[in-house]
């Protein structure tokens, strides 16, 4: 396995480790047949406090399917941070419905931040907690980390930590935050012959705590799905929130003209009429909101049967 990555595995760490692989939109569902040595993995399932990553379904399912420990992660923005906990949520009820609990979340923190957020992340931890009371483990790396999680007195650091640190230059062991005194989790090279995927190795330790804690009952839904629509024009299927920020999916939407001022007029009208109930967001101008595919990165591979 470690000969699928340029970089060479640091000596000092040979024992007590396992090998996995966090993954996003940015790898096919196709790179599973690749996979065989992972170990465990963690998916991506959102990001800031709007968009969701519908790849985390294959992903996980690829894992669960493998028998393999899996997470899903939320990429951290530092909008509004209950808005960001419930983004995660939303994808948490979006995969779970589908395959199960997973046995982790993951934060990540590595977006620009402007002073410190370790009150901003552990905020977000408890929210999600309450919700799907899992262990969370903390993503960044380093030197991120020592511009903007200084704050002792929340508590973040006894959280579990997962670090980014390239070992490409012969580090043996990973930089350790100030808030920290260990790791869980090092991602230690991002030189694969796979295209665009790190080499992640997993404490024994830390896995195997993982099996100590119960699985959580699912995420509840709250609402019913507004009832799906024909398409119209022929417009492919898109995916739409609701007024909750349950993701469905809808079929009519020309999302080119979210930002056209007739878009009232060349929107399906039954799209119009749950923007204007109030069923679905709307847009500070009255539109359904709608993910924009080339500006949020929607993946129309995935826009199918969530």
């Amino acid at each position: 396995m470690l000969a699928l990555y340029k970089a060479k595995f640091p000596t000092a760490i040979q024992t007590g480790i396992q090998a996995g692989v966090d993954l996003s939109g940015w790898q096919p569902a196709s790179i599973w047949d690749k996979l065989g040595w992972a170990g465990w993995s963690c998916a991506k399932v959102s990001e800031g406090a709007f968009f969701t990553e519908l790849s985390a379904i294959d992903h996980s399912q690829a894992a669960k399917d493998r028998g393999i420990p899996w997470g899903l992660y939320h990429f951290a923005k530092f909008t509004d941070v209950e808005a960001e906990a419930e983004r995660y949520l939303v994808g948490l009820r979006m995969v779970e419905s589908r395959i199960g609990p997973p046995k982790f979340h993951m934060l990540d923190l590595e977006a620009p931040a402007s002073g410190d957020v370790t009150a901003w992340s552990e905020r977000w931890c408890q929210i999600v907690e309450q919700a799907s009371p899992l262990p969370v483990i903390i993503y960044t790396g380093p030197g991120w980390a020592q511009s903007h999680l200084n704050d002792r007195s929340v508590g973040l650091g006894r959280r579990a930590l997962w670090v980014a640190h390239y070992a490409n230059a012969g580090t043996e062991e990973p930089w350790v935050p100030d808030l920290w005194s260990d790791w869980a989790i090092w991602q230690w090279t991002s030189t694969s012959q796979l295209g665009s995927l790190d080499l992640n190795v997993a404490k024994d330790t830390w896995l195997a705590s993982l099996d100590a804690v119960p699985a959580p009952d699912p995420v509840p839904v709250p609402v019913d799905p507004p009832a799906l629509i024909a398409p119209y024009d022929g417009d492919p299927m898109i995916v739409v929130e609701d007024a909750r920020r349950n993701l469905w999916l809808v079929d009519g939407w020309k999302y080119r003209l979210i930002e056209s001022a007739d878009w009232e007029t060349k929107t399906n009208p039954m799209l119009v009429a749950w923007a204007r109930a109030g069923v679905i967001r709307s847009n500070p101008d009255g539109s359904p909101y709608i993910g924009k595919m080339a500006d949020e990165g929607w993946d129309s591979n995935y826009l199918k049967e969530i």
